[in-house]
């Protein structure tokens, strides 16, 4: 992932950047995308919120544990230097 620029070393901390958070945002639709595929009848325009979840929490489940994550910085306030 540093190696092709999608994350950052902050400390021992893996950190994405900004195209890291472009590629993350993509594979995410991607996941929603072939879960919609695969659920078929089950999720239509109707239900977008359900599926959004579930691809959340599948997300979650096979993305390891928070600390073996990636994250976003969180924004600086204003009085940061």
């Amino acid at each position: 992932m540093e190696e092709r620029g999608l994350a950052r070393r902050d400390g021992l901390h893996l950190v994405l950047t900004e195209k890291g958070e472009v590629v993350a945002e993509r594979l995410a639709k991607a996941r929603e995308e072939s879960l919609a595929e695969l659920l078929g009848d089950w999720w239509g325009p109707d239900r977008p919120t359900d599926l959004i979840q579930l691809a959340k929490e599948s997300s979650a489940e096979v993305s390891g544990s928070d600390e073996e994550r990636p994250y976003a910085p969180a924004p600086r306030s204003d009085h940061t230097l």
